[in-house]
């Protein structure tokens, strides 16, 4: 869904359901997709894996791992790869400025020890390699805390790691391995930031009205709200 809101302005795309079985992510992304923009243009992809979603699963290995495909692919046989490379190229169309990709994770990132894995970073903030990156994920964090009780409590984690090249040994194959935190390095004026809630004894109906607090301060922050 894209929305211009006939003023000149800044671009933004949101993204959700880039896995199955997270549903606070494309649940608020639906919602969002009724959102009109203050200036510029937003751009909403509620539901990016639909196949995935039907089925609630995270993703089906013959059609790939969306957030492990970027830059994408436009002759790949893998149907997410391909997704990848569409999502960059509107960026690249419409100057998107900010690319937010709305995830969720069983554990809390604050419960558990550092480097516990992706199955733990629930309520956390990552800015990806872009020209935002060094003050983003902090504003907003700042911007959403004050309504959030102290377990909600985002947490800003450092994505610097994701400026790696496509290619890297760890990737296996070129283009393989990488997050949409990677989308900045690939896309000129492009910052992405992934959100990520916590599952653990946190009710869907909460985790959904989180993700549309966090989504709508971030775009305030960078002038679409």
């Amino acid at each position: 869904m894209i929305h211009h809101s006939g003023v000149q302005g800044p671009a933004a795309i949101v993204l959700g359901g880039v896995h199955g079985n997270e549903p606070g992510g494309w649940l608020a992304a639906d919602e969002l997709v009724n959102w009109q923009p203050a200036a510029g243009t937003l751009l909403v992809l509620p539901r990016a894996n639909v196949t995935a979603l039907n089925a609630f699963v995270r993703t089906f290995e013959e059609i790939g791992d969306l957030n492990r495909l970027y830059p994408g692919d436009a002759d790949s046989p893998l149907m997410m790869e391909r997704m990848a490379h569409a999502i960059l190229e509107t960026a690249r169309e419409f100057g998107v400025e900010l690319l937010l990709d709305m995830h969720e994770s069983w554990a809390f990132y604050a419960e558990y020890p550092p480097n516990s894995g992706t199955g733990a970073l629930g309520q956390t903030i990552t800015a990806g390699v872009g020209p935002m990156q060094a003050h983003f994920g902090e504003r907003l964090a700042e911007k959403v805390n004050p309504a959030l009780t102290p377990r909600e409590q985002l947490i800003v984690r450092d994505g610097t790691r994701f400026s790696r090249p496509a290619t890297t040994p760890s990737a296996g194959q070129p283009g393989r391995g990488r997050s949409s935190l990677s989308a900045g390095g690939h896309v000129a004026g492009l910052t992405p930031v992934l959100v990520e809630m916590g599952q653990a004894d946190q009710p869907l109906e909460r985790r959904v009205e989180l993700h549309l607090l966090t989504a709508r301060a971030a775009l305030e922050l960078v002038g679409v709200l």
